[in-house]
């Protein structure tokens, strides 16, 4: 503790006595740590969740929605079938999904 360590240990009346306070300087810093770290790691994840593999709009997507994609630059086509990037499916028949070939999506309601 250092040559000074008697004189401060002095201080406390006792040991015992200053675990309490101890304690609860220590879980108060522990609070404020994780409270500040908790939402920029949250922050960090959900952005790691949704940039990885290039899944950056899959990831907010709901499974089964239907949207309008427009593919960036040149289309990829492998075996003469568009290809979607990863997370998605093209709606051509294939893989379960509707044949939407030519088709206009159009929003709908339930009323």
């Amino acid at each position: 503790l250092g040559p000074h360590a008697p004189a401060l240990l002095g201080c406390i009346p006792s040991f015992a006595s200053a675990l309490p306070l101890l304690g609860a300087a220590a879980t108060y810093r522990r609070w404020q740590m994780v409270r500040a770290s908790s939402a920029i790691v949250g922050e960090r994840m959900n952005r790691l969740q949704r940039l990885a593999d290039g899944r950056a709009a899959a990831a907010d997507v709901p499974e089964g929605a239907v949207l309008a994609w427009r593919p960036p630059g040149t289309q990829q086509y492998v075996h003469g079938r568009l290809q979607a990037p990863a997370g998605y499916a093209v709606c051509d028949g294939t893989n379960g999904t509707p044949d939407l070939t030519g088709r206009f999506i159009l929003g709908a309601s339930a009323r």
